[in-house]
């Protein structure tokens, strides 16, 4: 979806924000910082006395941004056999793993991330390798199995990235969790958009009431004039719509969570490659976990999922 430039400049303000070192007591020069607070990123929360009350404060979402070779350069430089004093090291690449081939390779776009409270969007370091010239990003899959577990479970802990869609991990053991035990996954979709409805009309009264407030509060009037700023004129400017580009609502479907919980059900089977040879000659293998998930779930649940793809020839 299109950012808004107000989006955008958070999210600029953000990069100038990253911490520079490893998170093992090397930080950089902004402060004392933490883990979590270098994987998340909130705007400013709007408020009164002289803080700004416009429709793009309040419509701003949070960042969720991966960087392990930020966050974790020693790990990375240990990884590529230097000196963990070095602070060097590359991502893995997804073929070759950490050899000195990649390079950075700027951002990639903006994810939205279903979230069970405010959706927010994630962003990636992209890197690229000059041996294969593949170019990937910090949460591909084939990338992370390099990392150590504790580095993969970071990114696990707080969303889980597909192909097209992306989720906070609340929201996707929630889907797990209530498919297993037999919920329809159109009626959870349904929950879900139920509280993004309340949560965006939450976020209106606000805006409203401390447009209000601003406006005729002796307490606001006076800290304007104090401090020679201009305080809001006129009427309210007009709450935006739900799925307008400023306030980006989105609604979850059932098909969406059908795909997430079928391919995590999958991931956690054991893999069998089940073999046919044909009277050509031609051998035929196509992963058994989709199916074996579909007994425990159910096969409604596994109807949109990726595994229901036809076979693939892996030799003759």
């Amino acid at each position: 979806m299109i950012r808004t430039p107000a989006q955008e400049q958070f999210w600029e303000t953000t990069k100038k924000h990253l911490p520079k070192r490893d998170s093992a007591g090397h930080r950089g020069t902004q402060g004392d910082w933490k883990l979590n607070g270098g994987l998340f990123h909130r705007p400013p929360e709007p408020g009164v006395n002289g803080s700004a009350v416009t429709v793009e404060s309040h419509c701003l979402q949070p960042v969720f941004v991966w960087a392990p070779t930020m966050f974790h350069r020693r790990t990375c430089a240990i990884a590529c056999g230097l000196q963990p004093d070095a602070m060097t090291g590359q991502a893995p690449c997804p073929l070759h793993g950490f050899d000195h081939s990649t390079i950075h390779w700027g951002w990639t776009k903006p994810r939205d991330v279903f979230a069970e409270t405010r959706d927010f969007e994630a962003r990636a370091t992209m890197h690229k390798c000059t041996q294969c010239n593949k170019t990937f990003a910090a949460w591909n899959p084939d990338s992370m199995k390099w990392w150590p577990i504790s580095v993969q479970q970071q990114l696990k802990e707080h969303v889980f990235i597909g192909r097209k869609s992306a989720v906070a991990r609340t929201l996707k053991e929630r889907a797990v969790r209530e498919a297993k035990s037999g919920m329809e996954m159109g009626h959870l979709a349904s929950v879900y958009n139920d509280w993004q409805v309340q949560h965006y009309r939450e976020k209106q009264l606000r805006y409203e009431s401390e447009f209000a407030y601003n406006l005729a509060h002796p307490t606001a009037v006076n800290y304007f004039q104090v401090h020679g700023q201009q305080g809001p004129v006129g009427k309210c400017p007009p709450w935006p719509a739900f799925q307008s580009e400023e306030w980006r609502g989105r609604l979850l479907t059932a098909a969406i969570m059908r795909t997430i919980v079928g391919t995590v059900a999958a991931a956690r089977m054991i893999r069998i490659t089940l073999k046919v040879q044909g009277v050509s000659g031609e051998i035929w293998a196509s992963d058994d976990s989709f199916k074996r998930a579909s007994r425990v779930f159910g096969p409604a649940v596994m109807d949109h999922t990726l595994g229901t793809v036809s076979p693939q020839a892996i030799s003759r």
